[in-house]
């Protein structure tokens, strides 16, 4: 290839950069298209508070927690920013500054059980029905006064679901023994009961 046959290859190549370069400088940008690119309900700069200006490119800023693209680090759900479908219910505008939903979704022990929010692999709150549930309590409580003992009549007693609850072993037959105890906290720390075959006889509650 001769030097003038060169020197044409690479004015077009430098021509066609340039095209492209106006083509993408001329391009509406997405705070000026007209469009609802993050689903928020709000359309361009400056009705979209996640655009600085016309020129901006993303209707999302950095400064606002509820229009950012993350999912902020203080919640337990794995959703982010206010949007019109599949946002975080915590979100309740663009501007509002915390996707926390409520005492269900705020990573803290609320009720004082040990246990925290809704759908966490470990540590779940039994009394959080989800995310947006604002409260973690009635926290269940289990007392066994024979500590599972067949060979004494125990009582049962405690709180569940904020209602109280008193059972007392009892003799199902002359050899079964309807032995009443506490669950764990694992499993809603409700009362549970099972049936105890006696060696010999069951009387007045206990083998």
């Amino acid at each position: 290839m001769n030097k003038s046959a060169k020197f044409a290859s690479i004015l077009s190549i430098i021509v066609l950069i340039f095209v492209l370069a106006i083509i993408v400088l001329a391009a509406p940008k997405k705070c000026n298209n007209n469009l609802d690119d993050d689903n928020d309900g709000l359309v361009d700069y400056p009705a979209d508070p996640g655009c600085s200006g016309l020129s901006d490119n993303t209707e999302t800023s950095t400064s606002l927690v509820c229009d950012n693209g993350l999912d902020q680090s203080n919640d337990a759900d794995t959703l982010a920013d206010f949007r019109l479908t599949n946002g975080d219910p915590g979100c309740t505008s663009a501007t509002d500054s915390s996707e926390i939903d409520g005492q269900c979704d705020d990573l803290l022990d609320n009720d004082g059980d040990t246990h925290i929010d809704y759908g966490l692999s470990n540590g779940k709150d039994s009394k959080c029905t989800s995310f947006s549930d604002n409260d973690e309590s009635p926290r269940d409580n289990c007392s066994d006064s024979d500590g599972f003992n067949q060979g004494v009549q125990g009582t049962v007693s405690g709180d569940d679901e904020s209602i109280p609850y008193s059972l007392t072993d009892f003799c199902v037959s002359t050899t079964v023994l309807k032995e009443y105890h506490c669950g764990s906290l694992l499993t809603d720390y409700a009362p549970l009961n099972t049936d105890v075959n006696c060696n010999v006889t069951c009387s007045n509650g206990a083998c």
